[in-house]
């Protein structure tokens, strides 16, 4: 499907060029995308354990390194003040970042069904996502997360943990998102096909939070060492 938009202002003009997070000044290594009501412990985990990882290489480099001062990854719930206004400056983090991590699990991507009459703000972040990687160059880490289910066996109540299956991108709206911040660049189900496409690690919500520490610093390492050369 063809999307024909109305001209409308970049969302990359909107950005202050004085913006700073009320944690680490401009530069953020990682974004971290989530759903609140699904992955806010994961997220809140994820980035105390970045934020570690990153202090430890700190210890390590010179203080004349660009880098040295960026050692917060982003998080909304971290870095936005009470009463800022959330849309701005979550583009503005996700813009200043390096590598975005989008957490993904079936129930986060379920709201995406209808996101073609009821904007969601999580869509939106994949999309701007997949304009930065295009435009300049961002990395994209999508983290398959499992997910946990009540069921009943041998006659007892337990937990178990089901993977990630939602990689059917043909389910959702072949139509534009209707958020009114969105790029309009491609359909709700090009931009889940889009992600998908990355091929990220499946991992289990509850262990693997150091997996994903893992995974995200590979990333960040080995675009580095692209920049360098």
């Amino acid at each position: 499907m063809t999307i024909v938009s109305p001209k409308r202002k970049k969302w990359t003009d909107l950005i202050p060029q004085n913006w700073q997070c009320r944690t680490s000044g401009q530069r953020h290594p990682f974004f971290i995308s989530y759903r609140q009501a699904s992955e806010s412990i994961v997220a809140r985990e994820l980035f105390y354990q970045l934020e570690l990882a990153l202090m430890e290489e700190r210890t390590h480099k010179s203080q004349e390194d660009p880098e040295v001062d960026a050692v917060h990854p982003f998080l909304d719930a971290m870095c936005l003040s009470n009463g800022q206004k959330w849309g701005i400056n979550f583009m503005s983090g996700l813009y200043h970042s390096h590598v975005i991590i989008l957490l993904c699990s079936d129930m986060s991507m379920e709201r995406m069904l209808k996101a073609d009459v009821q904007a969601d703000n999580v869509l939106l972040e994949w999309e701007l996502a997949l304009q930065m990687k295009e435009e300049r160059g961002h990395d994209i880490l999508p983290i398959l997360l499992s997910r946990q289910v009540e069921a009943t066996v041998n006659g007892e109540r337990t937990t178990l943990l089901m993977e990630f299956s939602t990689f059917d991108h043909t389910k959702f709206p072949d139509r534009p998102h209707s958020h009114p911040l969105s790029p309009g660049r491609q359909t709700i189900r090009e931009t889940i096909k889009s992600i998908l496409e990355l091929n990220g690690p499946k991992v289990d919500r509850d262990a693997d939070v150091l997996r994903i520490v893992s995974e995200a610093k590979e990333v960040l390492s080995r675009r580095r060492l692209a920049q360098a050369h």
